[in-house]
């Protein structure tokens, strides 16, 4: 829908400003004339002179012919034919990015059908064996519950409500002024001030995500829902979880596919709620971080050593089952997108979950070597 608007008011512009000769003649007329020179807010006529004065100081004298012939000059035949020619490509590179918008959302839905179509044929053959190094249960996945500790006060949407009415508001008068005025100062304004009446939109979207999704995607699946856990970023020391504090928000507990796990939403130093997934695993692991890298070798240099024996074999699974960056250490398996918003849909938290569970069992199963001691240099005499 906002493509399709931007396309129609693309077009409209181009043919508004799509001028005969006659009509550009007459437009620099009607210009030309309906300006008014003026000197201290006072109408100017032939032969007038405008002085101004500095702390009693002449400083400088403008004469309305002087004036007027700069206003001719301004909005000559040539000079309005530049300008619609000018609005024209405006309208014309509008139009285009409406329809860049428009072919987006089909273009991007194909991609992901097929990414997923890829992955099951992928994996439909992949069966996880028995984990090598069995661990119970992680305990820091077990919920202690909401009532422990002072709860965080949730954020105000207040704020981002007014700033969306303040700035659509804005871009509707910048947009009257592109009508009336054709400016192109106003162009911009409108642009600007939509585009962040649309990134106030998007936020208040992933706080209903968040907030209220989440709780009925947890309540539908028969998960756990908890608002808040006073410590629980705390107990599971992620590695690379860069939190500024030690509590999290709007929880999910459960078991997928017999692997306990939790979404939950931290904030980070600046204090912006960022959403991770964590999942026990079947097995112990040595350290493994794998990269968003789609060219280069996603095998982060950080992960312990002996995973790039076994990474070949692995690297199918884990590129077509979850393509994300993500971690494991210990008997946890876990991810935080950084590149992605925090109140992601129900769609996309089954998809994270179906990925990690898939990943997590075959990395437990994985016959990670460990690294051979390096023999020492005999003695010489």
């Amino acid at each position: 829908m906002i493509g399709l608007g931007i396309v129609a008011g693309g077009l409209w512009t181009v043919d508004r400003h799509t001028l005969t000769a006659e009509e550009i003649q007459a437009d620099s007329d009607h210009m030309i004339y309906s300006q008014k020179v003026d000197c201290g807010g006072q109408e100017m006529s032939a032969g007038d002179e405008c002085v101004s004065y500095t702390n009693g100081r002449e400083t400088g004298t403008r004469k309305y012919a002087d004036e007027m012939a700069e206003i001719r000059e301004k909005y000559s035949v040539e000079g309005r034919t530049e300008h619609h020619a000018l609005i024209r490509k405006v309208g014309w590179g509008a139009a285009g990015l409406g329809v860049l918008l428009i072919l987006g959302v089909p273009v991007s839905a194909v991609r992901t059908a097929r990414r997923e179509a890829a992955a099951e044929r992928a994996s439909a053959g992949f069966r996880p064996g028995p984990p090598l190094h069995p661990v119970p249960a992680h305990p820091a996945l077990h919920p202690l519950g909401e009532t422990v500790g002072k709860r965080p006060r949730a954020e105000s949407v207040a704020g981002t409500v007014v700033l969306v009415l303040i700035m659509a508001l804005a871009s509707f008068v910048a947009f009257v002024f592109v009508v009336e005025d054709e400016n192109l100062w106003a162009w911009g304004i409108m642009l600007i001030t939509l585009a962040f009446a649309l990134t106030g939109c998007g936020s208040l979207v992933d706080i209903w995500r968040t907030r209220v999704g989440r709780r009925q995607w947890a309540r539908k699946r028969g998960f756990l829902y908890r608002r808040f856990d006073h410590d629980l970023v705390a107990r599971l020391r992620l590695p690379g979880l860069k939190a500024g504090q030690a509590f999290a928000e709007y929880l999910v507990y459960g078991v997928y596919e017999g692997m306990p796990f939790v979404v939950f939403t931290y904030r980070d130093g600046k204090g912006v709620g960022r959403t991770a997934w964590a999942m026990a695993l079947p097995g112990a692991v040595p350290l493994l971080q794998v990269e968003d890298v789609a060219i280069t070798d996603r095998l982060a240099s950080g992960s312990a050593p002996g995973w790039r024996a076994v990474w070949p074999g692995l690297r199918a699974v884990v590129d077509s089952r979850h393509p994300d960056e993500f971690s494991a250490d210990g008997g946890l398996i876990w991810e935080d997108p950084k590149s992605k918003i925090s109140g992601v849909n129900a769609a996309e938290l089954e998809r994270r979950l179906r990925g990690l569970h898939a990943v997590g069992a075959a990395i437990a199963a994985a016959p990670v070597p460990q690294p051979q001691p390096q023999a020492q240099p005999e003695p010489t005499s």
